[in-house]
């Protein structure tokens, strides 16, 4: 491995790990807001409880019924919590579930890609430039790699491929099938080139 391929392959691997903490964040900001609204109906179930003590003053009877106003608030407030905490720990577990996932899916393209371009001879910094040249906000660097690969396999050299990537990529921005997003679209259609299948490659 020389010194071009080691830089690419951690490159990769870095944005690999942010695409991973990016998900994990989402996933645990989507249950701290959970987490916030479970809070506050605890917090109305203890300002229930609160008064249910303040009207037990006002005689036997009513201490009676407002004790067991305040018992079934106070139950009803520990099992908001309870409900909260376990699904904090359910939204951690997906969260670094889908954070190993997303990171094992950015070694095996850039892996899967590394070997097609050795056997036809393109050396790593070849390779690197023509991720740049196709890869943004909308195609990431295991949806690039992954469409590079499918292309080159079908026998396209690298700048028809990396031409091919950005025509595709322009269809997809508005002609796009609804069930998939830009890299989707993309990564699906150069399958369908790589294996003369039309209906994938309408996929954008």
């Amino acid at each position: 491995m020389d010194l071009g391929e080691l830089s690419f392959r951690i490159t990769a691997s870095a944005e690999g790990v942010q695409g991973a903490i990016k998900q994990a964040q989402k996933e645990i900001s989507s249950f701290a807001q959970a987490e916030t609204a479970a809070g506050n109906n605890a917090g109305q179930m203890g300002k229930q409880v609160s008064k249910g003590a303040s009207e037990a003053k006002q005689g036997l009877d009513g201490l009676t019924n407002s004790a067991k106003g305040a018992d079934a608030a106070t139950v009803a407030a520990f099992a908001a919590i309870a409900a909260a905490a376990a699904k904090g720990m359910s939204a951690v577990v997906s969260a670094v579930s889908s954070g190993i996932a997303a990171y094992n899916g950015y070694v095996a393209a850039v892996k899967g890609l590394q070997s097609v371009a050795t056997f036809k001879g393109i050396d790593t910094s070849q390779l690197e430039d023509a991720l740049n040249r196709v890869k943004d906000q909308f195609l990431d660097t295991a949806s690039a790699s992954a469409a590079l690969k499918n292309l080159l396999s079908r026998g396209y050299s690298l700048d028809q491929a990396v031409a091919t990537i950005n025509r595709l990529k322009d269809a997809a921005a508005y002609g796009r099938q609804a069930s998939y997003d830009m890299a989707e679209a993309v990564v699906s259609a150069t399958e369908g080139l790589k294996n003369e299948n039309s209906i994938l490659v309408n996929a954008a």
